[in-house]
């Protein structure tokens, strides 16, 4: 499981005659990396018997949205995730975490310019209601 109690790997980089550490947040887990893993930490490590389905929105390639597949996933949960526009290419040639989430049996929802009535929107730049 996912434990981001541990401290991440530090290497150590030569570029050009100057070294640089790198913090390796992308090993922590290979899905669940970075501040993906610190955000997504507490809904793994916990019981949540009244969540049924995760909603997020973002763009058709984002790492929070493939992370949160997996997520929903692991739980039994649903995952339904909006987007402005996913690429004709991208529709015809699944690739990348679109690819994977779908996999992970995300439904996306395209082409909306505000979350419908009905649906969590508290926060979000396309609140209609603020």
């Amino acid at each position: 499981m996912l434990d981001v109690t541990k401290p991440s790997p530090i290497d150590t980089v030569t570029f050009e005659g100057h070294s640089f550490y790198l913090k390796r947040d992308d090993l922590l887990h290979p899905d669940f990396s970075g501040n993906k893993a610190r955000k997504f930490h507490y809904f793994l490590e916990n019981d949540f018997p009244d969540i049924k389905k995760v909603i997020s929105y973002g763009s058709s390639q984002s790492n929070a949205m493939y992370s949160l597949s997996v997520l929903a996933k692991m739980r039994g949960w649903k995952f339904e995730y909006f987007v402005d526009h996913v690429a004709y290419y991208l529709k015809e040639n699944p690739h990348g975490n679109y690819a994977g989430a779908l996999d992970n049996g995300m439904k996306i929802i395209e082409n909306v310019g505000v979350i419908p009535r009905g649906y969590p929107r508290v926060g979000t730049r396309h609140d209609p209601y603020k």
